[in-house]
């Protein structure tokens, strides 16, 4: 790889680094709402894990959750207990374990290809538009890429010189990876390794590893439990449910609607590498585009069998190519080196910047043809989460990258960092909060509204209480409560809420209420979307914002019992 001009100070190199991680992962972690459905669906599970104290088996609505491993279940458990419910804690893990990624690529790439291009490789991570986002985002992705990055590198590593203790790590890294994502951690590794070791000639070395008994042993000793556990607890519909639907069928088919195709992935890339886009062109103009360089060759083979092996896959999400983030950053960060045309380096961000500008705008325009009554009245309430500070943030940022455009447009890449920082500045003080607000806002609400209410009385206790004087004394109020507790017993004491025909887990985490998905019944709370209030029994509304509405199902009077 080709090294750029290093900068005068190693230290002035790790300040600035530390610097795009705060920026990228953390500043403003908690200042919007939590995204359904993932976002929604980890912390409900570890809401409810923690109220349930079943550390092996996460549910949603009290049904069991077979997506994900436990390992990111844990660290979200963590974090709450010690920072409280709230959508920092909750996406503090996944900050975490972005940040140590970061460091991991840091460290190799200083011992593999100089400071400068270290840099380079840390700013493309932490500030692209895909790494991100999953960095903040409650959920499994950010803490799969560190396993994933820890075994790229040690793998490299271990090519380089054989020793037990890397071979030890890479399998620990493998079942850390088991414990976070199943399979897929420990595959993409697998096949990168053989790929890379088989092109270079060494492939018993490989071969020799795999096999290696006490690497096995790590693998089962930390990996085997959960899964053992999982199985016990669930029998058969364990391996239904995570092994052949969420493994194996996300694969063979189209889960929850997220289909593609072959060429799915190209617009992919282009969106989540923002705003380092026209790095990917001036990368392909490169010749060869496998050199000779071992390192070259390890990025190519991992990041294209990851391009490829997800666009067979039936189903397809843009994230599943940050599994090749890693490699992607070294690649990238190379090609930075030799770009000249300004246009290449700039253009992306500014339009993008515009685009975050202009959303409000857009929203107002487009809300009148949103088929969706929910989605069309949340849109049309965008405006009210787009204020001055909104436009100013966004304006500031374009003409800041439009302003170092002109100022590096004859030598493009002395702008690299500053422009990746613009961009992320912008999307975590203005962007991600009004995209938050605008779309979850309205749940956020109707939830905290909804933990406020008071329980319904069922008829059962309504006729309970016409045998009863009214209470009059403390003494009186006591047996009172008694009565109805052992009339109606917990489920009605743990204020039941029904959802109705939709599904939002954040509900359960914001509410800190029992939430059920099914028909309401009468003298229950019930949350449904707004073009679902028709199929509702007699009711009474009682919170109508953004097309999500709260209302009680209307209990029957004295006389009909």
């Amino acid at each position: 790889m080709r090294l750029m001009k290093p900068f005068q100070s190693v230290s002035m190199l790790r300040l600035t680094a530390a610097f795009c991680v705060a920026i990228g992962f953390f500043l403003n972690l908690g200042g919007w709402p939590l995204f359904d459905v993932d976002e929604g669906a980890f912390s409900a599970a570890t809401s409810e894990m923690l109220r349930s104290g079943n550390w092996i088996t996460t549910y949603n609505y009290g049904v069991p959750r077979f997506d994900k491993p436990i390992l990111i279940y844990w660290a979200q458990a963590l974090s709450v207990t010690l920072f409280g419910s709230n959508e920092w804690a909750f996406r503090l893990p996944s900050a975490l374990a972005a940040a140590i990624w970061a460091w991991v690529l840091w460290r190799f790439a200083r011992e593999n290809l100089g400071d400068a291009l270290a840099l380079r490789a840390v700013a493309l991570l932490s500030l692209s538009l895909g790494s991100l986002g999953i960095a903040r985002f409650a959920s499994a992705d950010a803490l799969l890429n560190l396993w994933l990055a820890l075994a790229f590198c040690d793998l490299y590593r271990y090519w380089k010189q054989p020793k037990p203790g890397l071979r030890a790590r890479i399998f620990l890294w493998l079942a850390l990876g088991a414990l976070t994502k199943g399979p897929i951690g420990m595959l993409i590794p697998f096949v990168s390794g053989f790929l890379f070791y088989a092109s270079s000639g060494k492939l018993k070395i490989f071969l020799n590893s795999v096999c290696n008994p006490y690497g096995w042993a790590i693998l089962i000793a930390v990996a085997a439990p959960w899964y053992i556990a999982a199985y016990l607890d669930q029998g058969q519909a364990f391996i239904d449910g995570f092994i052949m639907q969420h493994n194996v069928g996300r694969f063979t088919e189209t889960l929850e609607g997220h289909g593609g195709n072959w060429l799915y992935y190209l617009p992919a890339l282009v969106l989540l590498v923002l705003p380092y886009s026209g790095l990917l062109v001036a990368r392909l103009a490169q010749r060869p585009l496998i050199r000779i360089d071992p390192i070259e060759r390890y990025c190519v083979l991992t990041f294209s069998f990851v391009f490829l092996f997800f666009s067979m896959s039936s189903t397809q999400l843009p994230h599943y190519l940050l599994y090749a983030m890693t490699p992607l950053c070294l690649l990238l960060a190379n090609a930075s080196a030799g770009v000249r045309s300004a246009t290449l380096v700039y253009l992306p961000a500014v339009l993008l910047l515009m685009l975050f500008a202009a959303l409000p705008e857009l929203c107002r325009v487009v809300a009148g043809d949103i088929a969706n009554a929910q989605q069309r009245a949340a849109i049309e309430l965008a405006g009210e989460h787009a204020g001055p500070a909104y436009y100013a943030i966004t304006a500031i940022g374009v003409v800041t990258v439009i302003a170092l455009w002109c100022y590096y447009r004859r030598h493009p890449e002395g702008g690299f960092i500053k422009l990746g920082l613009v961009q992320a500045f912008v999307l975590v003080l203005a962007a991600l909060p009004f995209l938050g607000q605008t779309l979850q806002g309205p749940i956020k609400e109707a939830a905290l509204f909804a933990a406020q209410l008071p329980a319904l009385k069922p008829a059962q206790l309504l006729a309970n209480e016409q045998a009863f004087p009214k209470a009059e004394t403390e003494v009186e109020e006591a047996a009172q409560e008694e009565r109805e507790q052992n009339t109606l017993g917990a489920a009605w004491q743990a204020k039941t809420v029904v959802l109705h025909k939709a599904h939002l887990p954040s509900l359960i985490t914001y509410s800190e209420l029992n939430i059920v998905r099914r028909t309401p019944r009468s003298c229950e709370h019930v949350i449904t979307r707004i073009q679902h209030i028709e199929t509702l029994p007699k009711h009474t509304l009682l919170f109508n914002r953004g097309g999500i509405v709260v209302a009680a199902i209307d209990c029957p009077s004295a006389a009909d019992l």
